[in-house]
């Protein structure tokens, strides 16, 4: 089934095994708790009551002993899986005391994943990765309950092989799946589908509050067929809307519908179905790209290359900072300025798009940052026909990581060191990849000074900090 969050009708039955070469029931019986990293939904999130109600109903039962285990979202990118998923896990945090967590799958890494939201203690030091998350698994599957997410799964067949089921928690461990497929084997699904008119509105009302007045029904109305009513398209008009500053919805309405499809990228089929773009999707995404301050649009630019859900935000202040500095002439990045007529500061741009729900905490803590996957989808394919801006986009970050290299600012990093070294980590091995090793090998002696002087990494992501210092040895 397109367009629902599935259940299963049971939780998933295959045991807890122990691995005999080492003790698991020993650790598990040492293991402090599990710091829950699943962010919170997008500040102009609508709650889609049925669907929660339909989740609860699916993942708690009838109030019966039975208690059926797994919900999966499923659906065309854009209907807002993801954001029911992060939404269900704050408003029944109270039924998970054992903590909530999210783990991406798109990439098929899911033994990683697990193996990331291990705590480093003295008794876990020296696990490998098929340990770690051996380890998380069994504790994923005792009470207290916890609630598992997994993110963006494939499809059936990545869902079916024994080596992705063998990882996945059993009962009392809830699990939520969101995918793209029609239908994963043995479960149900709970349609998330699009939104209704009443929660569309609701949405845009978040952005302007005239989008609810009466004179504008009609007009409403007509951009919401137009777009289909996509919550993540909605959202991006909401945004065009909050930047236009005015009320003219009829105008917008008759831009949408005089756009033809036989004229967008996304009009034949094959490249719809291959884009997971619907109807005029790309006419918004456009539009609000085209009406974006150009510091916003730099911002989003690199948001786009940099590591996904590790952007720090003072990454993007020194980038646009260094793009505007008044040495570089008519070549310098225009800030903008306020009403008020001074200039505007990269602290401001960035919490503008974080207002227009671009860019998002990336996790509880909302010390990192990521871009919705549709709107960095578009721009990478933006980039890819345009190579100049690409080259230039990778030129200013090896700059800037020569800059931060040779001026010692990692010395001041102390609240959010770790996550700061992990995606820095990240970020040296994507510049290897694109032919610039020398920047990354500068990124490499950075993290190998900064972690020397850390305090203990958070728990969320002590996994990540022991992999990040085995993989720095390794490269000794």
């Amino acid at each position: 089934m397109r367009d629902g969050v599935v259940i299963a009708p049971g939780a998933i039955s295959a045991p807890v095994t122990v691995n005999s070469t080492w003790n698991l029931q020993a650790l598990l019986n040492s293991l402090p708790p599990l710091a829950s990293n699943v962010p919170h939904p997008p500040r102009h999130y609508v709650p889609r009551r049925e669907l929660m109600a339909a989740l609860v109903f699916k993942l708690h039962g009838d109030g019966s002993a039975y208690v059926t285990g797994q919900a999966v979202a499923s659906g065309d990118g854009g209907h807002g899986k993801t954001v029911l998923a992060e939404a269900y896990a704050l408003e029944r945090a109270g039924d998970y005391p054992g903590g909530r967590f999210m783990v991406g799958c798109e990439s098929g890494a899911l033994a990683i994943g697990l193996a990331a939201l291990l705590p480093v203690s003295d008794t876990t030091r020296g696990l490998n990765d098929d340990q770690r998350c051996d380890l998380v698994r069994a504790r994923l599957s005792q009470t207290p309950r916890c609630l598992l997410i997994l993110d963006n799964v494939k499809g059936d067949e990545q869902w079916r092989s024994p080596g992705f089921r063998a990882l996945l928690p059993v009962n009392p461990c809830h699990v939520l799946v969101t995918t793209r497929a029609e239908r994963l084997s043995g479960i149900n699904a709970v349609p998330v589908g699009r939104l209704t008119e009443d929660e569309a509105i609701a949405l845009l009302k978040g952005f302007r509050p005239s989008a609810h007045d009466a004179e504008h029904r009609v007009a409403v109305g007509t951009i919401l067929r137009e777009v289909e009513h996509l919550a993540a398209v909605v959202a991006a008009v909401g945004a065009v809307m909050e930047l236009d500053e005015d009320d003219d919805w009829a105008a917008y309405a008759a831009h949408l519908a005089a756009a033809k499809l036989e004229d967008l990228p996304d009009a034949i089929r094959a490249v719809r179905d291959e884009t997971g773009y619907a109807g005029k999707t790309v006419v918004v995404l456009d539009d609000l790209r085209n009406r974006l301050p150009a510091a916003e649009l730099r911002v989003l630019d690199y948001a786009t290359i940099l590591p996904a859900d590790q952007i720090v935000p003072a990454w993007l202040e020194s980038l646009l900072n260094a793009e505007a500095n008044a040495g570089r002439g008519e070549a310098r990045l225009d800030l903008g300025r306020k009403v008020s007529g001074t200039p505007r500061t990269p602290k401001e741009i960035i919490a503008h798009l974080r207002k227009l729900d671009l860019l998002r905490p990336a996790a509880e803590r909302g010390l990192t940052l990521t871009l919705h996957r549709l709107h960095r989808r578009r721009a990478a394919e933006i980039h890819a026909r345009q190579p100049a801006l690409l080259k230039h986009l990778w030129d200013e970050i090896e700059e800037w990581i020569y800059v931060y290299a040779s001026s010692g600012a990692w010395l001041g990093v102390e609240s959010i060191g770790w996550y700061e070294a992990i995606g820095l980590f990240s970020l040296g091995g994507m510049l290897d990849q694109q032919g610039r090793p020398l920047a990354g090998a500068a990124i490499r002696r950075i993290v190998r000074r900064v972690i020397r002087s850390l305090p203990d990494p958070p728990q969320a992501i002590q996994a990540q900090a022991a992999s990040l210092a085995e993989a720095l040895e390794a490269r000794n």
